[in-house]
């Protein structure tokens, strides 16, 4: 289940970057690739790590996942940071933006279709 939602999110942002490239050029691609991929390894490296601990332990641990998930955020956040003070000047930050939230918000949709689904 984890690796389906990682590659429908790899998927999402490479699309987008498509999208987004084919209208405003290939530095708007690079943005929203580098967007992409500044949420996908650090939320790739969280699903790993959360299956790990379920297959070691069983089940998942709340606490477990609540401090992956604050790590998961601060990683996101020192990318950003780090791409804004040593790439400001190449970064087309509305493909950015567009990369990370094309990426982010596909949760809402898969969970919103699977409960369609099953209802």
């Amino acid at each position: 289940m984890i690796t389906k939602i990682i590659s429908i999110q790899f998927i999402t942002g490479i699309l987008a970057s498509f999208i987004v490239g084919s209208i405003s050029g290939s530095d708007a691609f690079l943005s929203t690739i580098i967007g992409t991929m500044i949420y996908l390894i650090p939320n790739t490296i969280f699903a790993f790590q959360i299956t790990i601990h379920k297959n070691l332990f069983g089940k998942p641990s709340a606490i477990y996942f609540f401090f992956g998930e604050i790590v998961k955020i601060l990683l996101i956040l020192l990318f950003i940071i780090y791409i804004s003070v040593f790439y400001n000047a190449i970064i087309i930050w509305w493909a950015f933006l567009i990369g990370i939230i094309s990426v982010s918000k596909i949760y809402f949709y898969l969970f919103l279709l699977t409960f369609i689904k099953n209802t």
